[in-house]
C-alpha cells in the first residue's frame, strides 16, 4: 500500500509517489510535493536561457522535463535553463552529472547527445567522433559504428598507434611514453631516483606508494624503457 504525506507548502495530502525522494527523511520523501517543488524552484531561480544563436535543445530520453541536450553538444537543466558544466576525463571525453528522483548519475556527454539526436544505440555498435575531437559533441560529428571501424578511424587520424602504416614503426612519436601517459603515477625524475636507490625494495615501494613488483620492473628496465 502506498503511503501518503501532507505537503508543507500547499497543505495537500498526496501519495508518496508525488514527492521527490529524500533518504534523509523518515518516510524517504521531501517536504514539498513535486508540483510545489517546481514552482518554488522557478520562483527562487528565474529561468535564464543560455542558448547560443542557432542552438536548439531537445529533451534527453529518460530525463524528460529534467534535462535537455543541445545541437551544440551541451547539456542544460530543463527547469532553470542553465547549462551544465561538463568535466573532462583523463581519456579526453566529457562527463556530466544528472540528478533525478534524488539519485545522481554520471554520463558521457557524447552518449547523451547521440541518444537524443541520433536515436538509441544499436546493439554491438559504439559512438565515433568523426573529426577525432572528443570535445566536439555536436550531433553531426557523431555516428554509430562498429568497434573495428572506430579503431581504424582513430588509426587513420593518427589518434591510435597501431599497425605498420600508423603504428610505432613509422610514427614512434605517437606512443604515449612516460609522463605523457595519463595512467602513470611517476615522473621521469622519480624513475631515475628509484633505479639508483640502493635501499630495500620494500622501503622504496612504501615511499612512492606503489607495489614492490612495480619497483622491481622499473629497476629491471621492463617499464620506462625509454629513460
Amino acid at each position: 500500500m502506498i503511503g501518503t504525506k501532507r505537503c508543507h507548502l500547499c497543505s495537500t495530502t498526496k501519495p508518496l509517489t508525488e514527492f521527490y525522494k529524500n533518504r534523509a527523511r523518515d518516510n524517504g520523501a521531501s517536504v514539498y510535493c513535486i508540483d510545489c517543488s517546481k514552482r518554488k524552484w522557478a520562483i527562487e531561480h528565474p529561468k535564464t536561457l543560455e542558448a547560443l544563436e542557432g542552438e536548439t535543445f531537445k529533451a534527453i530520453p529518460g530525463y524528460e522535463s529534467f534535462y535537455e541536450a543541445s545541437s551544440f553538444g551541451r547539456i542544460r537543466s530543463a527547469w532553470s535553463g542553465r547549462v551544465r558544466v561538463a568535466s573532462p576525463q583523463t581519456n579526453g571525453y566529457l562527463i556530466v552529472g544528472l540528478s533525478k528522483d534524488g539519485n545522481v548519475r554520471t554520463h558521457l556527454v557524447h552518449k547523451l547527445i547521440a541518444i537524443t539526436f541520433i536515436g538509441p544505440r544499436p546493439a554491438g555498435l559504439t559512438i565515433n567522433h568523426i573529426d577525432g575531437d572528443k570535445v566536439n559533441n555536436r550531433p553531426e560529428n557523431l555516428e554509430y559504428c562498429t568497434q573495428e571501424a572506430n579503431d581504424e578511424h582513430a588509426a587513420r587520424l593518427g589518434l591510435k598507434a597501431c599497425g605498420f602504416r600508423n603504428g610505432a614503426v613509422r610514427h614512434p612519436e605517437r606512443l604515449m611514453r612516460g609522463e605523457q601517459n595519463h595512467k602513470t603515477h611517476f615522473t621521469t625524475e622519480q624513475v631515475l631516483a628509484i633505479r639508483v636507490d640502493t635501499r630495500k625494495i620494500t622501503y622504496i615501494a612504501r615511499d612512492y606508494g606503489c607495489s614492490r613488483s612495480t619497483v622491481n620492473r622499473i629497476k629491471q628496465g621492463l617499464v620506462w624503457k625509454h629513460v
